[in-house]
């Protein structure tokens, strides 16, 4: 497993995972809307934790820089 997200990426990733996980557990959102957004946080969290993305894993994508030869 290589990392395949730049800094940016997961800065972004992190933060937006936050908001989610602080909107879900303060109640604001509920019933549908928590079940849907509530693993979205917690794969964008994960993802970003980790250096890794699956999804872009399989399209062959990084936003990793990489350093000149």
């Amino acid at each position: 497993m290589n990392i395949n997200l730049g800094i940016l990426d997961r800065l972004l990733r992190a933060l937006v995972g936050i908001v989610i996980a602080v909107v879900y557990l303060t109640g604001s959102i509920q019933g549908f809307t928590a079940i849907v957004f509530a693993p979205i946080g917690l794969y964008l969290i994960s993802t970003a934790v980790v250096g890794f993305c699956p999804i872009y894993f399989q399209k062959n994508l990084s936003t990793k820089t990489r350093k000149p030869v």
